[in-house]
């Protein structure tokens, strides 16, 4: 834990593996507190708390407009050809069949056309980790990509691996709410355990 970011775990029992969590916020652009590092921060962080038995959630408020960049490899590689010695590309392409096992759209949706360097960012973060962004995905806003912050932007997200995908049951942007946060909407999730369907939710402001 640091002042940008808190990581904790999950243990298999409720979801099936072990999923670990990173909460984290990156300053503005234009904040005097702003770098660009942040992003590398994390995922050297990814590696220290991360390891191949276990599955990531990344959520938090990045600052980061990410418009409708592509989060996924299959988008890019589906009129190129795979060079056989890639086996980085390969495990990539092979993880993102979750995408149809569990009917989630390749392409994102966002209302927020804008991007920016943190967004650019974070979806680099997203491809090195193989991680991808829930927002407009899944739940009430499959297809949306509601705004998040002052009614005009997208700058929370939750993101999380290719195997979380079958967990989750509901993902929803809340009505702003000025007792949670200044401009900030709240972000609901709920995942799906393995204890007699039992819930476990998240929130996020």
């Amino acid at each position: 834990m640091n002042d940008y970011t808190m990581w904790f775990s999950i243990d298999k029992k409720i979801l099936g593996y072990k999923l670990v969590v990173c909460v984290a916020y990156i300053p503005p652009t234009n904040s005097d507190y702003s770098k660009l590092g942040m992003f590398d921060m994390i995922e050297d962080q990814y590696i220290e708390h991360c390891s191949e038995h276990s599955e990531f959630f990344l959520v938090g408020d990045f600052n980061a407009r990410t418009g409708l960049l592509n989060d996924t490899f299959f988008l890019e590689q589906s009129c190129s050809v795979i060079d056989e010695d890639d086996t980085f590309l390969r495990d990539k392409l092979e993880s993102e069949s979750a995408f149809w096992s569990y009917d989630v759209p390749l392409q994102r949706y966002n209302q927020d056309k804008t991007v920016n360097s943190y967004g650019e960012r974070l979806i680099g973060l997203c491809k090195n980790l193989g991680i991808y962004v829930v927002n407009g995905r899944f739940g009430s806003e499959k297809g949306i990509g509601s705004f998040t912050c002052d009614g005009r932007s997208v700058v929370d997200y939750v993101c999380c691996s290719p195997k979380v995908m079958g967990n989750i049951i509901e993902f929803e942007i809340c009505d702003y709410n000025a007792l949670f946060s200044d401009k900030h909407n709240a972000i609901s999730m709920i995942l799906n355990g393995v204890n007699n369907g039992t819930h476990a939710q998240k929130s996020s402001n």
